[in-house]
């Protein structure tokens, strides 16, 4: 199995049998790939030391300019809530020993589906633009 932004609902635990995002959200002239990001913790405090802890499980966002209506219902059909518990692959910040190679993990989380996504005012022609998907609560699958 390949690296790829993947998204499936909750009952197969088994990354090769989830979505890949190019398989999903193909079939128009939108890309499928997000921008993202990636935070491995979900808070941070400032110790008396003057030093940073991280706290929590990651938390990553995958970021599309705009997505076709067809594109949105698919990912609708899997995010069914404004949160619903699924499973993700996505890259991290880190990269392999050597720096060249991006290191990608597995997790089950909540994904929150934009409140914004009933704004009407995000819609344009056929496009809802500026779509933001927020995964909390990361735990790594093995």
């Amino acid at each position: 199995m390949t690296n790829a932004f993947r998204i499936h609902a909750l009952g197969d635990s088994d990354p090769a049998n989830w979505d890949a995002l190019t398989t999903l959200l193909a079939g128009t002239d939108i890309s499928a790939s997000p921008d993202w990001t990636h935070t491995k913790y979900s808070t941070y405090s400032e110790r008396g030391d003057g030093g940073r802890s991280g706290h929590g499980t990651p938390v990553v966002a995958w970021r599309w300019k705009g997505l076709r209506q067809s594109q949105r219902e698919t990912l609708r059909g899997i995010i069914t809530n404004l949160s619903t518990e699924v499973y993700i692959q996505t890259p991290t910040n880190e990269t392999t020993s050597s720096g060249t190679v991006r290191v990608w993990a597995n997790y089950r989380c909540q994904a929150l589906w934009m409140p914004a996504d009933e704004n009407v005012s995000n819609i344009n022609v056929d496009v809802l633009l500026d779509v933001d998907l927020e995964f909390r609560h990361c735990v790594t699958v093995v």
